[in-house]
């Protein structure tokens, strides 16, 4: 699991037009406190279309009808949430 965005670079980085975006499937797994991967980068020094990206898959489950979300939602009102 660990390694899917490394995946995400070396697959898209040969396709010319994608490589201003490869920061994004790159870094989505940063976290703000440096613990993410794959790099451990910190705040800011996530790119910034990263950041936004992140934010938009975490909320996707819970705002959209999906199996994902369903289950999502299930879990945050078992646990209180």
């Amino acid at each position: 699991m660990r390694k899917h965005p490394q995946f995400a670079f070396d697959m898209h980085s040969p396709v010319a037009y994608l490589r201003p975006a490869l920061d994004i499937p790159f870094c989505h797994r940063e976290k703000w406190d440096g613990t993410g991967y794959p790099r451990g980068l910190k705040g800011e020094q996530i790119p910034l279309t990263a950041r936004i990206f992140s934010v938009f898959t975490s909320l996707t489950p819970s705002l959209f009808e999906s199996p994902l979300g369903s289950e999502y939602r299930s879990l945050t009102a078992a646990s209180g949430g």
